[in-house]
C-alpha cells in the first residue's frame, strides 16, 4: 500500500513534465491576454479623453461639447459642431459650452423637422447664445447669436 502511494506521488512529480509545462503555458497565455486587454483599455481611454477634436492640429481647447452627445447628438454631429465653431472663430483659445444651459427646443413629432438644442457658450471672453439644429445621424447646423440676440454665425450660410 505504501508502494502505491509512492508510485502515485512519484508519477505526478517525475513524469515527463507535461502537466507542469501545460500549467506554465496556460499562465503565460493568461498574462498575455490580461496585458493585451490592459493595452486596449489604455489606448481607448487616451483617445476618448481627447474627444471631441475635429482637427488634432488645432490649438483651441473645447470644453463641454460632449454634453451635446448626452442630449441626443451623435459623435459625428458633435465633431461637426467642433468644425463649425472652428470656422466661426479659428483663432480662439477656448470654446466652452455651459452643459447646464443645454435645453431642447420645441419639436412637433408630426412634422419632419430637425431637433434643436439651445445653449450658452463662451468663446474666449465673449459670450454667445446658440442653437444646434440636427437630424438623422450626420446632419448638424450651428447658429450663434450675439448678446443682443442678433445672429452672428450660421454654419449653413458659411459652407
Amino acid at each position: 500500500m505504501m508502494d502505491n502511494r509512492i508510485m502515485q506521488t512519484g508519477t505526478s512529480l517525475s513524469g515527463n513534465g507535461r502537466p507542469q509545462r501545460s500549467k506554465i503555458i496556460l499562465i503565460v497565455l493568461c498574462v498575455f491576454f490580461i496585458a493585451a486587454i490592459g493595452a486596449i483599455l489604455l489606448i481607448t481611454h487616451n483617445h476618448s479623453s481627447s474627444f471631441p477634436r475635429a482637427d488634432q492640429e488645432q490649438s483651441t481647447e473645447f470644453q463641454g461639447v460632449d454634453s451635446f452627445i448626452s442630449s441626443g447628438l451623435t459623435t459625428g454631429q458633435a465633431n461637426g459642431l467642433v468644425k463649425d465653431f472652428s470656422e466661426f472663430s479659428p483663432k480662439a483659445k477656448t470654446i466652452s459650452i455651459d452643459p447646464e444651459s443645454l435645453s431642447p427646443g420645441p419639436h412637433d413629432p408630426n412634422l419632419d423637422q430637425p431637433f434643436t438644442i439651445n445653449f450658452s457658450v463662451a468663446i474666449d471672453s465673449t459670450h454667445y447664445k446658440g442653437t444646434v439644429f440636427y437630424s438623422g445621424l450626420n446632419t448638424v447646423r450651428l447658429v450663434l447669436y450675439s448678446g443682443t440676440g442678433n445672429p452672428v454665425f450660421d454654419s449653413n450660410l458659411n459652407h
